[in-house]
C-alpha cells in the first residue's frame, strides 16, 4: 500500500517553554546531550505518520492538494481510485467504468497518449532517413503496413499539430511511404492546425516526387492555409525550382494571392530565387501587380538588393517608375538600402 512520506521536523528544535529559544535543562546554556557522546537526543522527537500515527522516519513531505494524490492510478482509499491521467480520486466503480480515467475527456486524452502518439511516433520513425527504419528499407515499410493493417490504426490519425503520417512523409520525401499512407486510406488534402495540406509541406521541403504523386491521387494544388498561402506560394518562397515546375504543370494559379496580396513572383524576388523567378515569369506571371503596401515585385528586389533578379524583371518590362504607398519607386529603395551597383542597373536600363 502506498504510504505518503511524513513532514520533515528535523530542522526544528523542541521548544515546550514557547518562547523560540532550544531546550536547556542544565541552564549551562548548552544544549541537553543524555547519551554522553557530543550529540543531541532525538529519541523524543515524533514523525507523524498520517496513516498510523505512529513515530516514523523522518521523511520529508509535502501534503497533496485535495482532491489530487499525484500518483495516477494509486489510492490510499479502498473505496476510490486515481485517475490514470489526472490523478484525481474518483469512485472505484466509475474509474473502472472508463478503463482507469475520471471522465470520458481524460480517457481520450489518455488513450491519445498511449495508443496515437506512440503510432505517430513509429511511423515518423518508418518514414524519417535519420532513424533505423530506412526510407527505402522493406522492414521500414512492412512495419508501417502492420501498424495500419494488422493493429487496425487510423493512418489519419493526428498528431498535436493536427498532422497525419502524411506529412511526416511529405516533409521527408519519402515517396514510398507516402504511396503506402495513400492506398490504405490516408486523406490526401488532409488540414493541419493551420489549414495546410501535405502538398503544401512537400512544395514547402522542395520535394517534386512526393508532390507530383499527392497530385496524381487529385490533391488540390491551389489550396489555401490560414494565410492563404498556397502550394506555389510556399515553393516560390523556399526556392524549390522542380516543386515550382510540378506545380505549373498541374495548372497552379501562377497569379494567387495570399492575405497580404504577395503572388508567388513577390516570394521568389524577395527571396532572390532567380531561376524560380525566371520559370514564374516564363509561365504569364504578372510582373507589376501590387501588393498591400502598393508594391511590386522590382520594389522588393530593389529593397533586398537582389541586382540578379532586378535585370530579368526588368528584361521582362517592369515598370521602374511605380510609386508605393509612402512614394517610393524601387530606385529610393535601392538608394535607402545602399545597393549601388542596382541603383546603376535601375538608371541604365
Amino acid at each position: 500500500m502506498f504510504r505518503p512520506p511524513c513532514e520533515d521536523y528535523s530542522s526544528e528544535q523542541d521548544d515546550s517553554n514557547g518562547d523560540d529559544e532550544q531546550d536547556d535543562s542544565n541552564g549551562d546554556g548548552e544544549q541537553d546531550d543524555s547519551n554522553g557522546d557530543g550529540e543531541q537526543d532525538d529519541s523524543n522527537r515524533w514523525s507523524p505518520d498520517p496513516i498510523s500515527r505512529q513515530p516514523g522516519p523522518l521523511i520529508p513531505f509535502s501534503p497533496p492538494s485535495a482532491p489530487f494524490l499525484g500518483l495516477p492510478g494509486v489510492s490510499i482509499d479502498p473505496e476510490r481510485l486515481s485517475c490514470r491521467s489526472c490523478g484525481a480520486l474518483r469512485p472505484c466503480t466509475e474509474v473502472e467504468r472508463l478503463g482507469g480515467f475520471c471522465s470520458e475527456r481524460h480517457k481520450w486524452q489518455g488513450m491519445r497518449l498511449e495508443v496515437v502518439e506512440p503510432f505517430h511516433q513509429r511511423a515518423t520513425d518508418a518514414v524519417s532517413p535519420n532513424k533505423d527504419l530506412r526510407l527505402a528499407s522493406d522492414h521500414g515499410s512492412s512495419e508501417l503496413k502492420r501498424l495500419i493493417v494488422d493493429h487496425g490504426l487510423n493512418p489519419n490519425a493526428e498528431n498535436k499539430n493536427g498532422e497525419t503520417p502524411l506529412f511526416v512523409a511529405s516533409r521527408n520525401g519519402s515517396v514510398e511511404f507516402a504511396q503506402l499512407l495513400l492506398d490504405c486510406g490516408a486523406t490526401v488534402d488532409h488540414r493541419n492546425w493551420q489549414k495546410e495540406t501535405p502538398l503544401h509541406v512537400a512544395s514547402e521541403s522542395g520535394h517534386a516526387d512526393v508532390a507530383r504523386l499527392l497530385l496524381d491521387h487529385k490533391a488540390e494544388v491551389d489550396a489555401q492555409n490560414v494565410f492563404n498561402w498556397t502550394p506555389l506560394h510556399l515553393g516560390s518562397w523556399a526556392g524549390g525550382h522542380e516543386s515550382v515546375k510540378v506545380l505549373l504543370e498541374y495548372d497552379a494559379n501562377v497569379n494567387v494571392r495570399n492575405d497580404s496580396l504577395w503572388t508567388p513572383l513577390h516570394m521568389a524576388c524577395k527571396m532572390g530565387h532567380l531561376d524560380v523567378v525566371q520559370f514564374l515569369l516564363n509561365h504569364n506571371a504578372s510582373v507589376d501587380t501590387l501588393e498591400w503596401q502598393g508594391e511590386t515585385a522590382l520594389h522588393l528586389a530593389a529593397y533586398y538588393g537582389r541586382e540578379g533578379v532586378a535585370r530579368v524583371l526588368l528584361k521582362a518590362g517592369a515598370k521602374r517608375d511605380i510609386i508605393n504607398n509612402k512614394g517610393k519607386t524601387p530606385f529610393d529603395l535601392a538608394m535607402k538600402g545602399g545597393h549601388t551597383a542596382l541603383t546603376q542597373l535601375l538608371v541604365s536600363m
